[in-house]
């Protein structure tokens, strides 16, 4: 399976650039962008799942990579300064089925850190002919890094309702709910009003 993004420059990037850093918008030359996709997949490697941020002249780039022949994912990361030469991407974490990193999300500002949202896609039983989703044991994590180049172990959310933690399979959005709003004001414990979705 032919697994490619196209991550258009005039989406999740240019909003970056024209919103959080409007004096880096003056200096990037969209003119001089011949291909709004920035990494082709093929037959042996995907890309989708664009979240970007911008910081100290650097634009970079989280994505999900694909290796559609096990099947198995996880987060890569690119940087540019121009939006037209991009770095390498690099494995932010190993692939591993048992997890598959994927999907980054938000990113924040915690004091000196940066911590990137993301989610696990469990497919223990997808082959490179059978797609599958996740299973019951998909959550959602956080980790985080000073310098964009090393990171801390991944942590799991814990979601909290009332006056404790809920279960852990409650944290579960693929059972109980397809979209669903928390937030905190630690990134430690979460508030959760319930489900946005019937």
């Amino acid at each position: 399976m032919n697994t490619i993004i196209n991550i258009v420059l005039k989406g999740a990037l240019v909003a970056v650039a024209l919103c959080a850093a409007p004096a880096c918008a003056e200096e990037v030359d969209f003119s001089k962008i011949s291909d709004v996709r920035i990494f082709k997949g093929d037959e042996t490697i995907g890309y989708r799942d664009p979240a970007a941020w911008y910081e100290d002249g650097v634009f970079h780039l989280f994505i999900t990579v694909c290796d559609p022949s096990v099947p198995r994912m996880t987060i890569g990361h690119a940087t540019s300064r121009n939006l037209i030469d991009w770095s390498p991407v690099e494995y932010v974490l190993p692939m591993d089925k048992r997890f598959n990193w994927s999907s980054p999300g938000n990113i924040v500002k915690d004091g000196d850190e940066r911590v990137l949202c993301f989610q696990t896609y469990p497919t223990p039983d997808a082959t490179p002919t059978k797609v599958a989703f996740a299973d019951d044991t998909a959550r959602l994590y956080t980790i985080r890094t000073k310098d964009f180049k090393t990171w801390t172990k991944p942590e799991i959310i814990m979601f909290f309702h009332g006056s404790g933690p809920r279960k852990e399979i409650e944290g579960d959005c693929y059972k109980n709910c397809s979209i669903g709003i928390a937030w905190s004001d630690d990134l430690k414990e979460w508030i959760w009003p319930g489900k946005a979705c019937k």
